[in-house]
């Protein structure tokens, strides 16, 4: 390796930043075929000089947003803002980040089967979400909150949803966490439900999304502080609260939400 380092020096040229890297000799030749590497140089900024400096497009918005939600509720006063922020956590009650990445990896896994299996069958979405949702639907609407509080959710109710239908059901799934009583945690079925349509949640997120997640993340972090440690089954009260909290913060990237161990663990540290 040489010894020597090359500097660009600006010589006292204020707009040194628009000087030219490569100068060409004046009197080398334009070419068709360029035979050494002037004659190249030449004929790339000669195709450069026929392009503007800056190029736009059009996009088609009504695609890209047909699809897409555009309001949220806003906080109502400042202790609804104060009741949004994230309790501590019981040290009893703090899952592992090993027992974290476990959760992350599986679930993972069940992400990439729901997006994998909605390819594979995408000429035949319409109809499956038709026959899933046939007995829970009015006007075009779903009944969520008919729909959570009568049967478990399967494979099919999934994999036919768009976002803005998935952020619907979310929704009503953080009016059910709403009415859970201190020192009660989320029901099995609401619980089931909240994992099939965290699975059916389209990555990168959306704002609004992202904004419903974080709601649905503080709002089981709260239940969870709830919980009485001397309970003899206050771990097994936390565990689909902890699940739910960890796959928002870990695997859609809501990591100042997330249960980390700061002091034990560097990976987590990353993201404070």
């Amino acid at each position: 390796m040489a010894d020597k380092k090359f500097i660009f020096k600006n010589n006292g040229n204020d707009d040194y930043l628009g000087i030219k890297c490569f100068q060409v000799n004046p009197n080398v030749e334009m070419k068709e075929i360029p035979t050494n590497g002037e004659e190249y140089l030449l004929k790339v900024m000669s195709e450069r000089a026929n392009y503007a400096s800056i190029a736009t497009c059009k996009l088609p918005n009504s695609e890209i947003y047909k699809n897409s939600t555009s309001s949220y509720k806003e906080l109502e006063s400042l202790d609804s803002f104060r009741m949004l922020e994230h309790p501590e956590i019981p040290d009893k009650l703090k899952p592992t980040i090993e027992w974290q990445n476990i959760q992350t990896a599986d679930f993972s896994d069940l992400h990439m089967y729901v997006v994998r299996m909605a390819a594979k069958r995408k000429g035949e979405l319409q109809g499956i979400f038709l026959k899933s949702f046939k007995d829970y639907i009015e006007e075009g609407v779903i009944q969520w909150a008919v729909l959570i509080t009568s049967i478990d959710p399967t494979l099919s109710h999934v994999v036919g949803l768009t976002q803005p239908k998935v952020d619907a059901g979310l929704e009503t799934i953080l009016s059910l966490l709403q009415k859970v009583k201190p020192g009660q945690t989320i029901d099995r079925r609401t619980g089931l439900w909240l994992h099939a349509l965290l699975a059916a949640t389209r990555q990168p997120t959306q704002p609004d999304t992202s904004f419903l997640l974080r709601r649905l993340s503080r709002r089981c972090a709260e239940i969870r502080s709830h919980i009485n440690i001397d309970h003899e089954n206050a771990v097994e009260l936390a565990t689909p609260l902890n699940i739910f909290i960890c796959i928002i913060a870990k695997y859609f990237g809501q990591h100042d939400l997330g249960d980390y161990e700061l002091y034990d663990s560097k990976v987590a540290q990353i993201y404070f």
